[in-house]
């Protein structure tokens, strides 16, 4: 469910790269993440342009669900899925700015080669 209190499913986003954030409201990095981390431009302009975004509270509402569906054990972590939903790569932990995005472009790059 989105901040408008519509509900989306992850078939919604067929055809586009995902990257799906998981977290748990007690955890100190992921609170950082989200109150340092993303807020930044640099991230907003990345992610944006090349993402479509979802979080998920892992343990709390459809969170769960999809937490145990990716097998998340440990907060924060952040899965990228290609555009037909398979997951081609995980990041667990927080990084400042700069090298979380070279982290995930990493994993993105890495999934174009095998694709091609």
């Amino acid at each position: 469910t989105d901040q408008y209190g519509v509900t989306h499913t992850l078939s919604e986003y067929r055809g586009k790269t995902v990257f799906l954030n998981f977290f748990a409201t007690w955890c100190g990095p992921c609170k950082y993440m989200a109150a340092k981390i993303f807020p930044q431009e640099k991230m907003g302009t990345y992610f944006n342009k090349n993402f479509v975004v979802a979080k998920f509270d892992a343990e709390r509402g459809e969170g769960v669900s999809i937490a145990e569906k990716y097998n998340v054990r440990a907060y924060p972590t952040f899965l990228i899925l290609d555009s037909t939903g398979k997951e081609v790569g995980r990041i667990v932990g927080g990084a400042d700015p700069d090298d979380f995005i070279a982290k995930v472009q990493e994993v993105v790059d890495n999934a174009n080669k095998e694709e091609k």
